[in-house]
């Protein structure tokens, strides 16, 4: 009885230290969840105090709730218990309350947040058994879920593997506090007898190690196996082929206030009306309608005027002169916002299946300074009450490239869209397209406005190409000025082309080739066209230079071209899966009618048509991503000046060069060597079902050289520290040769079965030595104990032991399990 007592106090108090431990990880996988949700929801600070108050809060209702076995509290009926059960109660029904207000007023998503919250601090007041605690774990699952759906931004994946972490240090403090609550119930029963008390004490294991080595909470080797677990998580997100993600048909839209204006409603419910009659009515010659044409013209002209006309264009946060109705070339492409944070900066946000050219404004006429729109009409459509509105003339199952677009600041009126735009959702109650099919609000774009558009796509050659509308004079215009030597140029340039397709693609190489892109490249010459500048001197330019000068060079050639402004979404960002498009990103590109169609060139090098299909490896949209921020801010860097970005930019492609290579080639030599593995695969099968006759033998001998290397390098420090190790050796060895030591099995019994495996002619001194010195040290008294002394010949005869049952012949015997 004397060292049951001890047992039992020892494990109820490693029990209360683990609950405190698990306590604690499970509040952090909790709080981590809930910034992630938090953050992705509200913003940074709003979403980290949400995650500091689940913490404190989860912590103290865990603590609150879960009382050790021994206190009074812990009783069904005691006071404590009850009031913890009415306090739970009032939480779910303030969880619900709560819900039912926020649901109406910030959405689905928050309200959700609150009331999964607060149920699960109503959980944690009730919670008396360490199972419970699986129900937070799938919150915590649920609110990271959350997060993600809604998140934008790649350090989400720092939270994600900061909760993995805290969930497997979590699981495992788990398992210790089941394992030590089994292990304390074990016990209680074992005192029913003396003799079984006996048995129990004189069995198993010494006072030291009462505990189950299973069951007690090693911090290092936890964390280890976390690091570990968030370490393989990262290769496999790196190096496993992604499949292509799956497109629900979810179109979201929505913003501040909706985007309304009276008068553009009253034009386009006259305009369905006169749709309507044409459709319906058959007119008699020299009937008119009641609506005519030239009332529908008016319809569709820009009178009244817009609310966005008249506004000055700076006051927009993002200014990009390219979306004006006038471009001028002598201006800076942005205004005054040329500053590299400025242009670094995230405009806009599009989720879609790949990148894309997102058209803003169309200009045909240009006078050798200024491009303009030669057509201003506008048709005016309503949204229905989920705000989709079918373009006019549109089918909505043409389209097949489906981008949702948030726009991070604000501009003008045009929505950036792929073309052609067949559908939109829009928080619009009124929308127009203007002359080229580019849907416009009544009021400029608002920050945080998100929008859907479904476009129909068509690539030809791998360029985006659009079939409206058909050309006009204009696309042919020329400045009345122009340079004698710009049609010699295209003549020089195109002499060997003999297809409009191919001298607009050789015009294209010449310029992407033989010019240089610089985004400082203004020039304000004084009354001087700048085109000829510089095509023939300066030969630099920013991408508006590029894209006049291949419109006008068609244009000598007799190739209708427009000019055309919007962004390059690019650049997608694998750890969100978002192609961010930034200030640097507003773009201007040419379009040329070829074979009845408009198609899509990009004269302008420092830019990349964007690919229909991208790597399916996440290492790969890695490197792609970090060479274009690369890129991008080489353009806008005037010096080579010290930044911390350039400085993650170098660390991240040595990283790439040190995984990525080897494994590249790892693939390529799964790829050319497979009937080499194939045939290793076969033999390691046979192998693996023939172990009956090879396994035991060669694990006993790979057992055994183990332990005779380890005891050769074990250096005794203290008599029970050392015993321990000699007996865990001889266990481990024992279980290599069939002789497992079972739990409760006698070591006395344990002993007799192992040498039973020692060839006749050996020894077994060293093994019976070492049984009586571990009994004397387990169970004679304190001083006798402390007397024990190991005798230095012990380890080289319990090496000589190891040596013979390693190099024995196994005995087929009964004795493995012995009890």
């Amino acid at each position: 009885m004397a060292h049951s007592e001890p047992h039992l106090a020892t494990t109820a108090d490693q029990r209360s230290a683990s609950v405190r431990t698990l306590i604690g990880w499970f509040s952090a996988q909790l709080a981590l969840a809930v910034a992630g949700a938090g953050i992705s929801l509200f913003g940074f600070w709003p979403g980290l105090g949400l995650a500091l108050l689940t913490l404190i809060g989860s912590g103290l209702t865990l603590y609150l709730g879960w009382q050790p076995d021994h206190t009074p509290s812990h009783q069904a009926d005691s006071p404590d218990k009850k009031r913890f059960k009415t306090v739970s109660d009032s939480l779910a029904i303030v969880g619900l309350i709560v819900f039912a207000g926020l649901i109406f007023t910030v959405g689905i998503l928050p309200a959700l947040l609150v009331l999964l919250l607060l149920a699960q601090l109503a959980i944690n007041l009730v919670t008396e058994k360490p199972s419970l605690l699986f129900y937070g774990l799938v919150n915590g699952f649920a609110f990271l879920l959350l997060g993600a759906a809604e998140s934008t931004s790649g350090g989400y994946l720092l939270i994600i593997a900061g909760y993995a972490f805290c969930v497997v240090m979590t699981l495992s403090v788990l398992w210790c506090v089941q394992a030590t609550t089994d292990s304390r119930i074990s016990l209680i029963r074992q005192r029913a007898t003396h003799e079984d008390l006996l048995l129990f004490s004189t069995a198993t294991h010494p006072p030291e190690s009462q505990v189950k080595r299973s069951e007690r909470f090693k911090p290092s080797a936890t964390i280890l196996a976390a690091a570990l677990l968030v370490i393989c998580a990262g290769v496999i997100y790196l190096f496993l082929p992604r499949l292509p993600a799956a497109n629900l048909g979810s179109q979201l839209s929505r913003a501040a206030t909706l985007y309304n204006n009276v008068d553009w409603q009253a034009q386009a419910k006259r305009v369905d009306l006169t749709s309507q009659d044409e459709h319906s009515q058959t007119h008699n010659k020299g009937q008119a309608n009641d609506l005519n044409q030239d009332q529908l013209n008016s319809d569709l002209s820009d009178s009244p005027l817009p609310l966005w006309e008249g506004l000055d264009p700076s006051a927009a946060q993002f200014d990009y002169r390219g979306f004006r109705d006038e471009m001028n070339l002598n201006d800076s492409p942005y205004g005054n916002n040329t500053t590299t944070a400025d242009l670094n900066q995230i405009i806009a946000l599009m989720k879609a299946p790949h990148g894309s050219y997102l058209k803003v404004r169309t200009f045909d006429h240009f006078d050798g300074l200024r491009w303009t729109s030669s057509v201003t009409a506008f048709r005016k459509q309503e949204t229905d009450l989920w705000g989709n509105v079918v373009l006019a003339g549109e089918q909505i199952d043409s389209g097949n490239f489906q981008q949702q677009i948030t726009l991070k600041q604000g501009m003008s009126a045009w929505l950036p869209a792929a073309a052609d735009p067949v559908a939109l959702w829009l928080p619009a109650v009124v929308m127009a397209t203007d002359a080229f099919g580019q849907p416009v609000l009544p009021a400029p774009l608002q920050a945080n406005t998100q929008y859907t558009v479904l476009s129909r796509q068509q690539l030809v050659d791998n360029r985006p190409a659009s079939y409206t509308p058909k050309p006009r004079d204009h696309d042919l215009q020329l400045p009345y000025n122009l340079d004698d030597r710009i049609p010699l140029l295209a003549q020089s340039v195109t002499a060997n082309a003999h297809t409009p397709y191919h001298q607009a693609q050789a015009l294209e190489q010449h310029l992407r080739s033989e010019y240089r892109y610089s985004f400082d490249s203004a020039l304000t010459s004084q009354g001087v066209t700048p085109l000829p500048a510089f095509l023939f001197k300066s030969r630099e330019g920013h991408c508006e230079y590029f894209a006049s000068a291949m419109v006008i060079l068609l244009r000598t050639l007799k190739i209708p071209a427009r000019l055309v402004t919007g962004f390059s979404a690019s650049q997608q960002n694998p750890l969100t899966g978002y192609f961010e498009i930034r200030g640097i990103d507003g773009h201007a590109w040419a379009e040329a009618w070829i074979d009845n169609r408009w198609v899509t060139f990009e004269p302008t090098a420092f830019y990349q048509l964007p690919a229909s299909q991208a790597s399916t490896l996440s290492a790969d949209q890695i490197n792609d991503y970090v060479d274009s921020l690369s890129q991008r801010q080489q353009a806008l860097s005037a010096d080579n000046t010290f930044t911390v970005g350039g400085l993650l930019t170098t660390l991240w492609n040595a990283l790439y060069l040190l995984l990525v290579i080897p494994i590249s080639y790892l693939l390529l030599a799964l790829f050319w060597l497979w009937p080499v593995l194939l045939l290793l695969l076969i033999i390691a099968v046979a192998a693996y079902l023939g172990r009956r006759y090879w396994w035991h033998q060669w694990w006993r001998k790979v057992a055994g050289k183990w332990v005779i290397f380890r005891l050769q390098r074990y250096q005794p420090q203290d008599t029970g520290t050392a015993l321990g190790f000699y007996l865990r050796q001889l266990q481990w060895l024992g279980a290599a040769n069939g002789v497992t030591r079972q739990p409760g099995q006698h070591l006395e019994k344990w002993c007799q079965a192992l040498q039973q495996q020692l060839p006749k002619d050996t020894s077994n001194a060293a093994l019976m030595q070492l049984k009586d010195l571990l009994n004397a040290y387990w169970y004679g008294s304190n001083k006798a104990s402390a007397g024990i002394t190991l005798p230095a010949q012990l380890q080289p005869d319990l090496i000589d032991l190891v040596k013979a049952l390693t190099d024995a012949h196994p005995h087929k015997s009964g004795t493995d399990g012995e009890g």
